[in-house]
């Protein structure tokens, strides 16, 4: 479903690479997602989360941390 990836890439962005402008606290402030994905809206959460594990890697390789 194209809005459903245009969807994940927005809140992606919302949660990790406007961080200055989008506090953390506004995310705590999501509306549920169960009607736009009945029953996997769990899964579309840890989803971004996983998103994550990049943005984390490259962040501890610039401070010198191996993985």
């Amino acid at each position: 479903d194209k809005t459903l990836v245009f969807f994940y890439f927005h809140c992606k962005r919302l949660a990790f690479e406007i961080i200055p402008i989008y506090s953390d606290s506004n995310i705590l402030n999501w509306p549920s997602f169960d009607s736009l994905i009945p029953d996997k809206s769990d899964l579309f959460l840890l989803l971004i989360a996983l998103s994550a594990v990049p943005i984390i890697r490259k962040q501890h390789a610039s401070m010198g941390v191996n993985s």
